[in-house]
């Protein structure tokens, strides 16, 4: 006990002289027992076990961001595929185009029996996904392709 309370009055000497604020050293009344082999196992496994569950979940973010900006560049092919084909100018038929996220399928079809009126079919879908983005428009023909020409 003599060396405590010896260590005790250097420390308050010396933090007197260095700072404004007295300190005291205030000594453990018992003794701190060293961790086992078998704790620091165990801590690690849990420490482990939360780091991979924190890797699925970043893992998840990064996969549904790409299937975000495949269904984005979907929707843009279907407005680009508007603006070439809602003109009225082209014929009947299906169009198909790929593209590396899936593919942009334009059906064409006469409106009814109206023979100036085309309805506009637009699908997109996602490859490695079961989503479909489907648009329809009725267009007025820039001419009647009933009349042979």
């Amino acid at each position: 006990m003599g060396k405590v309370k010896l260590r005790a009055a250097l420390s308050a000497k010396l933090s007197a002289a260095t700072s404004p604020v007295k300190s005291r050293i205030v000594a453990l009344p018992m003794k701190l027992r060293a961790t086992s082999l078998v704790e620091c196992v165990v801590a690690a496994v849990i420490f482990l076990l939360v780091f991979s569950l924190s890797l699925d979940t970043i893992a998840g973010f990064k996969a549904g961001r790409r299937e975000e900006l495949s269904l984005l560049a979907a929707e843009s092919a279907l407005q680009r595929a508007l603006r070439t084909y809602g003109d009225g100018t082209h014929p009947e038929g299906v169009h198909t185009r790929e593209f590396d996220w899936g593919e942009v399928e334009v059906r064409i079809t006469r409106y009814g029996e109206y023979n100036d009126l085309q309805e506009l079919t637009l699908s997109a879908s996602v490859r490695g996904d079961r989503k479909t983005i489907r648009q329809k428009y009725i267009i007025k023909t820039a001419h009647d392709w009933s009349v042979a020409e």
